[in-house]
């Protein structure tokens, strides 16, 4: 297995992937792919930052 391959693995196991669905105007927009963050907190300052 390369770093890399190791290194996603590893990422993977202490991430968790956060969805930020978004509704503007009666248009639901769905985040189809996501994004991996280390805390619960650091998905607070995302959807936070998001929702400005």
């Amino acid at each position: 297995m390369s770093q890399g391959a190791r290194r996603s693995v590893f990422d993977r196991a202490t991430h968790a992937r956060y969805f930020f669905h978004v509704r503007r105007n009666n248009v639901f927009e769905e985040d189809p792919e996501g994004i991996d963050l280390a805390s619960p907190e650091q998905a607070v300052e995302e959807a936070t930052a998001a929702a400005r």
